[in-house]
This record gives C-alpha cells, sequence and structure tokens, in this order.
C-alpha cells in the first residue's frame, strides 16, 4: 500500500499497530502494518515505481532508524513495535 493510503488509514483510526521486521530475502527492514481487529500484519508499505513500466515491490529500508523514522515522522505512529 502507498505510503499516502497508509497515512489515511491511520488518521482514520483503522489502524492497529506498525512493526518493523527484518527483510526475508538479504539486509534491511520492512514495515508492516495491522488494522484493527486482525491479528497479523497484513499491509506492507510498497516503493514507488520510478518509471511506467516498473514493478511495485515491499519497501525495504537498510537501517531501523529509517524505518522507524518514516513510521514516526510520515504516518504519525508515536509507538511501534521492532524486531530483530
Amino acid at each position: 500500500m502507498k505510503e499516502s493510503e497508509i497515512k489515511l488509514l491511520f488518521d482514520a483510526g483503522a489502524l492497529r499497530v506498525c512493526i518493523i521486521v527484518p527483510a526475508a530475502f538479504g539486509g534491511g527492514f520492512n514495515a508492516v502494518f495491522a488494522r484493527k481487529g486482525e491479528i497479523k500484519p497484513s499491509i506492507s508499505l510498497e516503493t514507488r515505481p520510478r518509471k511506467s513500466g516498473d514493478e511495485i515491490e515491499v519497501r525495504r529500508f537498510k537501517t531501523i532508524d529509517s524505518a522507524c523514522s518514516l513510521v514516526k515522522r510520515q504516518v504519525g505512529f508515536k509507538s511501534f513495535i521492532v524486531e530483530s
């Protein structure tokens, strides 16, 4: 889901929690979000396509600090979970 769509869900009170998790393949971290009423996170932050033919992928952050900064400043979460 796009960053702006996640921000809208947060502002509407539809998100329960954000979890910063290690990326499945390779280094880095992903930010995943759970809606209210869900147990497992089902929403992940997507990359912006640079060209019209580019595929949308799950956004991977190089450091925990960069992921936490985006979740706090851009989305609006004051607290979140970091798994390492």
